[in-house]
């Protein structure tokens, strides 16, 4: 649906609308495997964005939380550093210790219904694109 009339506000939506569809089946999948995911907490530049997150937690039906620290790199470093150095027993205590949460964002089930027909025709575009994904590019 593609239009002369859309402009860069509507592809840069469309870019949102689809990574948070591949979001939304990594999600689906971890369920499928016994990982149900009640809640994300997200980190990094991406977070600067409120459209960004709000079609995150609006696609996935999950509340997003931000960290008080953006820079999920040196966090994560420092994390690992901590559990390296004895002072945490693993990476979960370390986590639960160190990373602060600031605002959380919630889904707008209002928007259920419109993000589910866009993620189950995202899921038949994916099925039918598949086999392409296993060809190797030839250059």
């Amino acid at each position: 649906g593609l239009t002369p009339a859309h402009g860069p506000g509507h592809l840069l939506r469309a870019v949102y609308e689809g990574t948070a569809y591949g979001n939304r089946r990594i999600l689906d999948k971890l369920g499928e495997l016994g990982v149900p995911t009640s809640s994300i907490v997200a980190c990094g530049g991406g977070t600067r964005s409120a459209l960004w997150l709000q079609i995150l937690a609006d696609v996935a039906g999950v509340p997003i939380s931000l960290t008080t620290v953006s820079d999920a790199v040196s966090l994560g470093s420092a994390i690992c550093a901590a559990v390296g150095a004895g002072a945490f027993a693993d990476l979960r205590t370390a986590g639960q210790a160190m990373v602060r949460l600031s605002t959380t964002v919630e889904p707008d089930t209002a928007k259920r219904a419109i993000y589910d027909e866009g993620y189950s025709r995202y899921k038949d575009t994916y099925s039918a694109l598949a086999p392409l994904f296993q060809r190797p590019f030839s250059g």
